[in-house]
């Protein structure tokens, strides 16, 4: 089993290092209801009840899910920009 370290953010350096939108150019209006329809999918398929936590890692069931959910989220970010 590999060992994960984990190193302390503190909120001041989180928030310098993940800028909000208007001063980030890679962030997404769409992230946070993607990453909620993500956890709402897992959850309907049953992978909560069905693996542990170090079964859904060792899978990356998540982020799979989030970058299958994510493609028409961004297609109709981009569509907007295009405006």
């Amino acid at each position: 089993m590999p060992s994960q370290e984990y190193a302390y953010c503190g909120i001041f350096t989180d928030a310098w290092n993940n800028p909000p939108p208007p001063f980030n150019p890679d962030a997404r209006p769409y992230a946070d209801q993607l990453r909620q329809d993500t956890t709402a999918a897992l959850e309907k398929e049953g992978a909560y009840k069905h693996f542990t936590l170090e079964e859904r890692q060792g899978l990356d069931l998540w982020r799979k899910m989030y970058e299958l959910l994510r493609e028409p989220y961004e297609k109709e970010y981009q569509k907007n920009l295009q405006l």
